[in-house]
């Protein structure tokens, strides 16, 4: 899965992770690395390669089991829409888990340009992702373009946030990193619960920054995360002028109170569903 390049990715590169042999990194966040592999032959698969997300620092037993046990639930869920994990496990006392490596980017960086009808059907089949999710008692919680990979036949949805498992605390002091801030709902920087709602609330952010190349909060500091979580809970959003009607009210639903707020990623995705049928617009490739 594709995720954000750094220039020091490149360093220190393992020859295997367990048992994937690594090819060269991905890219990292600030939780850890991605990178290309090819799986061990004892697992099976067809595919030559898969994305593995080495984590950073220990993962104690307790926390470990609580992660494999959401992973195992994810990946019993039958929907064509979520990015399929393969095996998660420890390195030494580190966390990783194997998944699907889709060559086609992401809605942050597609390996080509997309119109605008395949902007909002990507948007669309990470929202029924979600519904899947929601549906067994998962919250994603890490929804943003980076995330919503292009495949073949249809978007998928990648790398569900373990990160309240794995790295417990970090909801108000660095989520992520300050670009991802721009997803997360206020009421969960505020320290309330990742939820079925605050989830929406991500898709409102993708839908935007992936129709219109900016954010909902201008460009964030990217380097102090404080900063960014102080201009979002600021709640000064600023929807691109540009934008049609029609998509403003959809962002605007998702962005909405709780109380206000559509009630559900299904109905997100039927929505979008409605409004790709009358796209068709090229839109570049952020």
């Amino acid at each position: 899965m594709p995720i954000e390049r750094s220039p020091t990715a490149e360093q220190s590169i393992p020859a295997y992770v367990a048992d994937y042999q690594v090819q060269r990194v991905l890219g990292h966040g600030n939780n850890g690395r991605i990178f290309l592999a090819r799986p061990p032959q004892r697992l099976g698969l067809a595919e030559e390669f898969v994305a593995v997300k080495a984590l950073h620092g220990p993962c104690h037993d307790a926390v470990y089991e609580r992660a494999v046990e959401e992973l195992r639930a994810i990946s019993a869920l039958d929907s064509p829409f979520l990015a399929k994990v393969f095996e998660a496990g420890l390195e030494r006392t580190s966390f990783f888990y194997a998944m699907d490596y889709i060559v086609f980017g992401s809605l942050a960086a597609p390996g080509r340009p997309l119109s605008q009808t395949e902007v909002l059907l990507a948007v669309s089949h990470a929202a029924s992702a979600a519904h899947a999710l929601h549906e067994a008692g998962i919250a994603h919680t890490a929804i943003k373009p980076q995330n919503v990979l292009i495949g073949t036949r249809c978007a998928l949805l990648s790398d569900v946030g373990l990160g309240r498992y794995l790295q417990p605390g970090l909801t108000t002091t660095g989520v992520a990193s300050a670009g991802a801030v721009e997803y997360v709902d206020p009421i969960v920087l505020r320290g309330g619960a990742p939820s079925r709602s605050s989830d929406v609330w991500a898709l409102g952010a993708t839908l935007h920054r992936a129709l219109t190349g900016v954010g909902l909060y201008g460009e964030l500091p990217a380097n102090a995360p404080l900063l960014a979580i102080r201009r979002v809970m600021s709640g000064n959003l600023i929807l691109a002028q540009h934008l049609s009607p029609d998509f403003a009210d959809l962002i605007r639903d998702c962005l909405a109170s709780p109380d206000q707020r559509i009630p559900t990623a299904a109905a997100v995705a039927h929505r979008l569903t409605d409004l790709a049928r009358g796209g068709g617009s090229q839109v570049s490739g952020e």
